[in-house]
């Protein structure tokens, strides 16, 4: 494995991400999607569990509505979530989408474009392990506890 500077990978990508403005911007920038293998930031979902390229999927999903928020308007078919994938890796994540879980928690329109559906929003923030600011939780009671002693 090489040797990286993550401080200064973290602030060329902070840099880069201040630089997108414009929904064609989102579209074609890498580093907008987790469904990606790059060699120059040292980031693939080879390596990815098939439940972390699940959660990776779902990331996308809210993802698109994040910068559709933010007036950006972004999303696709299936084809357009794989497009920075090839072979294998491109086969995994077309698996994960198919995955019953996550097929669960979306729609495809009559245009073939998936979506997350909005009755599962906080489902599909709890599995991709992202919050999406201006969302509120549906309750306001904790819904885990891992040990009540805490």
């Amino acid at each position: 494995m090489k040797d990286v500077d993550i401080k200064a990978l973290a602030a060329a990508l902070k840099e880069r991400a201040d630089q997108i403005e414009t929904a064609d911007d989102v579209i074609n920038e890498r580093l907008c999607w987790n469904l990606r293998d790059d060699d120059d930031s040292f980031y693939s979902t080879e390596h990815m569990s098939d439940d972390e390229l699940q959660a990776a999927a779902v990331e996308d999903l809210l993802n698109v509505v994040q910068h559709r928020m933010e007036g950006k308007e972004v999303g696709g078919d299936i084809e357009h979530f794989l497009r920075f994938l090839t072979g294998a890796s491109k086969e995994r994540a077309r698996a994960a989408f198919e995955a019953d879980f996550v097929k669960s928690l979306v729609v495809v329109l009559p245009n073939g474009h998936i979506e997350l559906n909005p009755e599962h929003m906080q489902d599909a923030m709890d599995f991709a392990g992202v919050w999406i600011e201006g969302w509120e939780p549906l309750t306001t009671e904790a819904v885990y506890y891992a040990n009540p002693k805490f």
